[in-house]
């Protein structure tokens, strides 16, 4: 799948996600892609307390916008792969919706993606 970057509803990430003192960079200005990743399986969150007690994997910050709140399935994604891309590419939100979008992308190599993170 397609990793899509948002400008996201709020200003600064630490708002909805632990962080652990990591600096990100800013939100971007425009919807782009930047990378792509491969999920291998999902688990279904049995419980609220099962939820919270993962929150190391999932990273989302207790009381944020992601939290836990309502009655809704929540699953944790497991990941296989992740591949960066040299240059983000802009888009369109309408373009970033289901279905099958192809782009010309160049991935960058695992010394790229080091390099300049």
């Amino acid at each position: 799948m397609w990793i899509v970057e948002t400008r996201g509803p709020c200003v600064s990430a630490s708002q909805n996600a632990i962080l652990d003192g990591i600096e990100i960079g800013g939100r971007p200005s425009k919807t782009q892609v930047v990378g792509t990743v491969v999920f291998t399986f999902c688990q279904h969150y049995s419980s609220r307390k099962e939820f919270e007690d993962d929150s190391l994997n999932h990273r989302i910050l207790a009381g944020g916008s992601q939290d836990w709140r309502d009655k809704k399935p929540r699953f944790a994604w497991h990941i296989g792969s992740v591949r960066r891309l040299v240059e983000p590419i802009s888009v369109r939100t309408g373009q970033t919706g289901f279905g099958y979008r192809n782009f010309d992308v160049i991935f960058a190599t695992p010394f790229q993606s080091h390099a300049s993170s």
